[in-house]
This record gives C-alpha cells, structure tokens and sequence, in this order.
C-alpha cells in the first residue's frame, strides 16, 4: 500500500500487487481496538493504481484507518499493514492549529500567515532567527558527499551552540 482516505463510506487505496490478493479496510477506535467498519475488494496483479472499497458499518467522527494486503486462500499478510492516524481526533485539531495557538518562541513560521507553513518545535531546540541576521552572515554550504555543513561568519548566537544541541 502507498496511501490510504476515506470520503463518506469510501476507502480510496493507492496500492500495487505483485498477484492476486485482497484489498482489506479496517476503521478502527482511536485506540486500535475495535474494528468498527471494514470493506474487502479482490484485486488482481497491478502496477500502482487506486482502489475503492465500499465500507460497512458505523464511521466514527475519529478513527484509525488500517489497510491489508492479503493472500486469498490463507489470508497471511502479503505486505506490511498500512496504518493512518490522520483521521484522529488530534490529528484534526493539528489541521486546525494556528500558529498563535502555540508559543510565539517555539513557533518557526515561514511566512506571515498565521494558518499555514509554521511549524512548532520543542523548547531545547534553538531558533535562530534569520530575520535579524546580514545577508553575509551565517552562510551555509554543504558537501553533499561528505555530509559536511560549514558555517561561514557565523553570529554571535550560532557559535554559542553547544555539541549536541539542535537548531532551527
């Protein structure tokens, strides 16, 4: 399985099958549980295509969606389980978060708005803050083969980072 959604009573797979197998959807409680819906389809060898699969039974407003790719005739996994989060009640107020919703000092937004491209990290993380830096001041390059990052006219605040330490 690549990817995996559900609209309405629909699961939409993303999936590719070496042979023929069943394509089996699971919505599950929050805590993985109770299967609470579920939907199977047969399909055949294919390069990647989608797939959708009718479910059956009550859709919860949160839930864990779970994907198997399974042997016909014995029902032995024929790949690792493709497991979704996305539909949590976490995951939805993440999707509503705002940036002002968290604390200004842990928020690294990568533009003005307030409801898209932030990201938050934890308070040990240092955020460098660009904005107030030179344009000939911490200048990074990088050897891609080697994995080397040198900084060159670092500030004052990057060369107070300490071994170990993690940077924004």
């Amino acid at each position: 399985m690549i990817d995996a959604g559900v609209t309405g009573q629909i699961a939409t797979v993303r999936y590719f099958a070496a042979g023929t197998a069943d394509l089996v959807v699971g919505i599950y409680s929050t805590d993985s549980k109770q299967l609470l819906a579920s939907g199977t389809i047969q399909v055949e060898q294919t390069e990647e295509t989608m797939a959708e699969i009718p479910l059956t039974g009550p859709l919860p407003q949160y839930f864990v969606l779970k994907v198997f790719l399974l042997d016909t005739e014995e029902h032995s996994a024929l790949s690792d389980t493709y497991v979704s989060t996305l539909f949590t009640e976490e995951m939805s107020d993440l999707k509503e978060a705002k940036a002002s919703d968290f604390d200004p000092e842990l928020v690294v937004n990568l533009d003005e708005r307030d409801d898209t491209n932030f990201g938050v990290v934890k308070a040990d993380v240092a955020v460098l803050d660009n904005d107030t830096v030179a344009p000939d001041e911490n200048v990074i390059t990088q050897d891609a083969d080697s994995y080397v990052y040198t900084v060159e006219n670092p500030t004052e605040e990057f060369r107070n980072l300490q071994a170990g330490d993690t940077f924004v």
